[in-house]
């Protein structure tokens, strides 16, 4: 018997949907889990540097072509992917691990953070962090995705490196800012901030900016 001539229409329709069918299982069922254990990992790696004062002043950037997000000095016995801490934010109900700059490998499992890192904590200065945002489902490390719902006394808590835990809250919002805005670098000489900044929407054109003070301080 001869052969249809739409047979061979058929098999490219079949692989079609084949591909399609493995691809959303593939998405559904196994990049949430596998994506989920690694940052349990990144989480669970989190080991402070305990009865060990970390030296902001030494926290310098070296930064070269070739390594744009040096670990500082002071961080040496680091990685390029261990944590600085963990970032919790309750109403978002966000649990993230903290990475050393702004690389898009950080950025793609961790909170990346600013050069001005080296001002944590410190009063009269600001710490930036970002991490990525999308306007749509299926972002796996988008920690940032909807920082814009967060209100004016809503909570930031990070577990730092030196084994503390420090709670910001949050009291300025700027949505849909220039890219180029200065608001990670604003200062208050009475408070110790940190801004979180991302893409508005998942969009490179703007950015959200989140600014929180420092309230408290729990050592452990």
């Amino acid at each position: 018997m001869k052969p249809s001539k739409y047979m061979p229409l058929f098999y490219l329709l079949l692989v079609c949907v084949t591909i399609l069918t493995v691809s959303t299982l593939y998405d559904k069922y196994y990049t949430p889990a596998q994506s989920q254990r690694e940052i349990d990992f990144l989480i669970d790696s989190f080991a402070p540097i305990k009865n060990e004062k970390l030296d902001n002043d030494a926290m310098t950037s070296t930064a070269t072509d070739s390594d744009p997000d040096p670990i500082p000095p002071t961080l040496d016995v680091l990685t390029n992917t261990d944590p600085l801490g963990i970032m919790t934010i309750e109403r978002l109900n966000i649990k993230a691990p903290i990475g050393y700059g702004l690389s898009e490998s950080t950025l793609l499992k961790q909170i990346g953070t600013y050069k001005t890192i080296e001002n944590f904590a410190q009063k009269g200065k600001n710490a930036g962090f970002a991490a990525h945002s999308a306007s749509f489902e299926g972002c796996d490390y988008c920690y940032f995705n909807a920082i814009d719902l967060l209100e004016e006394g809503d909570e930031i808590k990070i577990d730092w490196l030196d084994g503390n835990t420090y709670t910001y809250r949050v009291f300025k919002k700027y949505l849909h800012a220039a890219p180029d805005a200065l608001y990670a670098y604003e200062v208050y000489a009475d408070r110790s901030l940190i801004t979180l900044v991302t893409c508005s929407d998942g969009i490179a054109d703007n950015r959200d900016f989140i600014q929180a003070e420092l309230v408290s301080l729990k050592e452990n």
